[in-house]
């Protein structure tokens, strides 16, 4: 009976490590549709947008340099 309480404990414990590391309600996911940049009201830097089925995402340069038109990506926060 301990034997079979350990195997269960240890595999609600995997499944709970799955499930809290999977996608997060804070991903935005989608296929990129468009680009824009807004260099004037961000000071010195430029704040980089891509947009997701429509909809306007905030992403770092690497990301906006990096995605093209019809790929399917998702942006966590």
């Amino acid at each position: 009976m301990k034997k079979l309480s350990t195997v269960v404990l240890v595999a609600l414990a995997l499944l709970s490590s799955v499930l809290l590391t999977s996608c997060s309600m804070e991903d935005v996911c989608g296929t990129v549709d468009g680009f824009d940049v807004d260099c004037q009201t961000a000071g010195n830097d430029c704040v980089y947008y891509i947009y997701l089925d429509g909809q306007k995402v905030s992403v770092n340069r690497d990301t906006w340099n990096t995605t093209q038109y019809g790929e399917e990506i998702c942006i966590g926060y």
